[in-house]
């Protein structure tokens, strides 16, 4: 990684761990740094152009700042919101951007539109990069561990419906063909194991 590359993610991170410590155990600074990731996979596996490494690393870090409870149907709006005009990170994210050579417009579009129920056109790379980062590595029993976390009081059954709701074959969760691509017949596999309740029973 280059040193600029490591400065950047330390000062993002010093920004938005307070952040991160509000919301519900699922998306805590762990699921960031995990989108960072596979961000930066993706970046290289797509060829993105390196001009616009920076503004992966800033829109995997931002995007999930307000993954709180009573945000969960609008958290990627209030993260939008967070970094435009008038949000209270706008002055800290301009500055960023200007220090890093990043793209605000770029990282704002990618921040909004990194949801797994977003159905509209992506608007740029980054923005389907940070996508496919988010949903993660397409592993069934690290997808129980996380719902397990966020939803400590459900029971199995529940948790399976959810689960299934989101992630099986006829499931919510929005795939970028790049994140098709990447994973390829890991993908498919994921989603008929979780379509099947019984093998799911079976992982918890």
């Amino acid at each position: 990684m280059k040193q600029n590359h490591h400065e950047l993610i330390v000062d993002v991170i010093k920004k938005i761990f307070p952040y991160y410590e509000k919301n519900e155990p699922g998306h805590r600074l762990d699921h960031a740094l995990n989108t960072l990731k596979y961000g930066l996979k993706l970046a290289v596996f797509t060829k993105l152009d390196q001009q616009y490494i920076n503004d992966v690393i800033i829109a995997t870090l931002l995007h999930d700042i307000y993954a709180r409870v009573e945000y969960h149907e609008i958290h990627h709006a209030m993260a939008y919101k967070e970094i435009m005009i008038g949000g209270h990170m706008y002055d800290w994210f301009m500055d960023t951007c200007d220090k890093y050579n990043s793209h605000p417009s770029i990282i704002q579009d990618a921040v909004y539109e990194h949801r797994a129920t977003y159905d509209g056109k992506y608007s740029n790379n980054v923005a389907k990069i940070t996508a496919a980062a988010d949903r993660g590595k397409p592993c069934v029993k690290s997808i129980c561990e996380r719902f397990l976390t966020i939803f400590p009081n459900k029971k199995q059954s529940e948790l399976i419906k959810i689960i299934q709701k989101r992630y099986g074959i006829n499931g919510y969760a929005r795939y970028p063909q790049i994140y098709k691509d990447y994973f390829g017949e890991a993908l498919d596999m994921f989603q008929v194991v979780i379509s099947n309740t019984q093998l799911l029973k079976k992982i918890f």
